[in-house]
């Protein structure tokens, strides 16, 4: 559990503290040097070891920005995300892929230094800051979303800047309301799990050292979330329904093993290094949880925690992600109280070595196994060495579709996908997927479990293939062939899908949630 240390003068106090005299007033010049040089040593990390496949969303963040669209459920990354297209054209090109790669790198990098700063202001000595930094930038979780094209980059910034804000308030000092809905707006914005935040944000705002007080600026702030509020509504066409599927998500099922996904095997070392820190400091110090800073970290973690039983996905951590600068903070108050690089100087040392070690070998071997160690891997890398980013490939089964669109810039037709949401209407589908693709230019591809399937509508659309295209040449590989696309035989005899069944969603940013559900894109 975090603590607010004292603004204080006399030297007793700081003795009973362990607090610095600098705590509560402006950053050193040696803070923010070394703040400085935190962010840029971790932004080299990241770019030297950025990934070259696509979680999640990110290729659906790519899509999105190259074809100018501003809007979808995180409000915040699109607008940042075209921003940084714009800033760094000349130098990476049109293409929205590098551009978004360093909206990941940099305000992750960026946000170490925060915590660093925050750890700093709060009174940990410039060891233990630095270390509850590193660990934490070197975290699994942390690492992977600092090395693709993701929105937690930009909401980790959130959450570091939350913090130094809140670290940086004086026993005395009265809270402002407006800067603490800012911060809460970039929360939510940049993720929507940023709303577990709200419970800690007005606690903080609202307790004082010692009883209550209205924080400063309470109308301009009520006015600005309003106003906030009702541009996401017309922005998302609809904020309430999407809440109220997320909320039915969320609340499915309750089990240990989706606790330990998403809360600790995503950063194990710096989970379970927070939980012994919060556990000693409560220990110590019983009333810190009714200080501000004390009673905004209860808050916090009793509204996460519960909902971390309830993630069925393999997210990585991606919805608690923004806990992390939390638990950096906390062990590296832990580690400040207990003097350990003052008691056992080399031991620290020596200990804080090898837990960073042990954390960048972890998150390097994660990032390995997700980018060559996935199904189908030996077939798949060769198709991707031999297709075009504009090709369309033809897949029997989901787990083929989603190694190729999560390792390539391929588009694909899945069957398997069509037939679940299509139904009788699966095969029109497919051959307007075919046509388009056609017009487009593009090469058609299909793998060995599409060409040789015994389920007869595949079969013969495989047939109906060859008479429009010929026989399918083989590929490098021997998992999968291509067909000549440029020797077209005439219009497919389906190739017009029945109105409605493609896209049953007018609007262009639903447009992709669409493509989404069917996994062919």
């Amino acid at each position: 559990m975090l603590q607010t240390p004292e603004r204080v003068v006399a030297t007793a106090s700081h003795a009973h503290h362990n607090v610095p005299a600098h705590v509560g007033d402006t950053a050193t010049g040696r803070d923010l040097l070394g703040a400085l040089l935190v962010s840029v040593g971790f932004f080299t990390l990241y770019r030297v070891f950025r990934q070259d496949g696509y979680f999640s969303d990110g290729r659906f963040l790519i899509e999105s920005v190259n074809a100018g669209e501003w809007w979808r459920h995180h409000v915040l990354y699109l607008p940042v995300g075209h921003f940084f297209r714009w800033l760094f054209q000349g130098w990476l090109g049109r293409d929205a892929e590098p551009s978004l790669h360093l909206l990941s790198s940099i305000p992750a990098a960026v946000a170490v230094g925060v915590t660093f700063l925050a750890g700093r202001r709060m009174g940990c000595g410039f060891a233990a800051a630095l270390l509850a930094s590193v660990l934490m930038g070197t975290s699994c979780s942390y690492w992977f979303f600092s090395t693709c094209v993701e929105v937690h980059g930009l909401h980790l910034l959130f959450a570091a800047v939350a913090l130094l804000v809140a670290t940086a308030r004086g026993p005395g000092d009265a809270a402002s309301a407006l800067t603490t809905s800012l911060l809460l707006f970039g929360l939510i914005g940049s993720h929507l799990s940023g709303v577990l935040w709200i419970p800690a944000a007005v606690l903080w705002a609202f307790r004082k050292d010692r009883g209550w007080e209205t924080p400063r600026n309470v109308g301009i702030a009520a006015l600005f979330l309003l106003l906030a509020s009702i541009g996401a509504w017309v922005a998302l066409d609809g904020f309430a329904s999407l809440t109220r599927r997320s909320w039915q998500i969320v609340t499915s099922s309750w089990t240990v093993e989706n606790f330990l996904a998403t809360i600790v095997w995503p950063a194990p070392l710096l989970v379970s290094a927070g939980v012994a820190s919060g556990a000693s400091l409560a220990m110590a110090d019983r009333g810190a949880w009714r200080r501000p800073l004390g009673l905004a970290t209860t808050a916090l973690f009793l509204t996460a925690l519960p909902f971390a039983f309830t993630m069925r996905e393999g997210a990585l951590g991606a919805y608690y992600v923004s806990l992390l600068p939390v638990l950096a903070l906390t062990v590296g108050w832990a580690v400040h109280r207990g003097r350990v690089f003052q008691r056992l100087p080399r031991g620290a040392l020596a200990i804080g070595v090898a837990l960073v070690a042990a954390n960048l070998t972890l998150s390097l071997r994660q990032v390995n196994e997700w980018e060559h160690r996935y199904a189908g891997v030996e077939w798949a890398t060769r198709l991707f060495d031999e297709a075009e980013g504009s090709d369309l490939v033809l897949t029997r089964h989901g787990w083929e579709s989603h190694t190729i669109l999560r390792h390539s810039r391929l588009s694909t037709a899945c069957w398997e996908n069509a037939t679940k949401r299509f139904d009788q209407l699966a095969e029109p589908v497919l051959w307007s997927r075919i046509s388009k693709n056609e017009k487009g230019g593009g090469a058609l591809w299909m793998t060995r479990a599409f060409r040789e399937s015994k389920e007869p509508a595949v079969a013969e659309l495989v047939q109906r293939l060859v008479q429009r295209y010929g026989e399918p040449r083989p590929g490098k590989g021997s998992d999968y062939w291509g067909f000549d696309v440029g020797a077209s035989r005439g219009a497919p005899a389906s190739a017009t899908t029945p109105a409605g069944v493609l896209h049953q969603t007018k609007s262009p940013k639903s447009k992709i949630a669409t493509t989404n559900r069917i996994g062919d894109r």
